[in-house]
């Protein structure tokens, strides 16, 4: 039998705002954005979540979300061993069943404590997926945690939702 895993769901932190030159892809985190992903990870750190393992999308600002909670962990000394990898599955506008396929396919090589960096509406479908809901209809704020245990890739618990005010 597969032990739980923790999951941890993060909208990447803010972001600059979309200009006609600028593609919505290579959008760059804002001081603001850095400052979010900081606090996450401090929070995570209290709560003695820190992740092993932070999965991303590809999009800028959501691997330079990434790579300040690694940056930050390491300020906490927690960082030697977290793996940061770029996931396709959690691009914006993914299809749904690119992110059930990939939780399922990798969910056994999970380690203990996972981190997802992504975007919304994805976030909102990830968590109307894992919480077996009908409609995918929340409020999720960049620099948001939810916060799961995974019992398998379709068995999951809310822990807790956090957004970054209460951080």
């Amino acid at each position: 039998m597969t032990s739980s895993k923790t999951v941890i769901i993060m909208r990447h932190a803010r972001a600059e705002a979309l200009r006609d030159e600028l593609l919505d892809i290579d959008r760059h985190l804002t001081a603001t954005g850095t400052k979010q992903a900081k606090k996450a990870m401090r929070f995570l750190d209290k709560l003695e979540l820190v992740p092993n393992k932070i999965v991303s999308s590809h999009y800028v600002r959501a691997l330079q979300t990434a790579e300040h909670l690694v940056k930050q962990a390491r300020k906490l000394d927690k960082s030697s061993d977290i793996e940061l990898v770029v996931e396709e599955a959690l691009a914006l506008a993914a299809p749904m069943k690119k992110f059930t396929d990939w939780l399922t396919q990798s969910f056994d090589e999970l380690p203990d404590v996972t981190l997802i960096v992504s975007h919304e509406p994805n976030i909102s479908r990830y968590l109307g997926y894992l919480l077996s809901s009908k409609t995918s209809v929340y409020n999720v704020k960049k620099g948001s945690l939810a916060i799961f245990t995974l019992e398998s890739p379709t068995n999951a618990k809310l822990n807790a939702f956090v957004p970054p005010k209460l951080m």
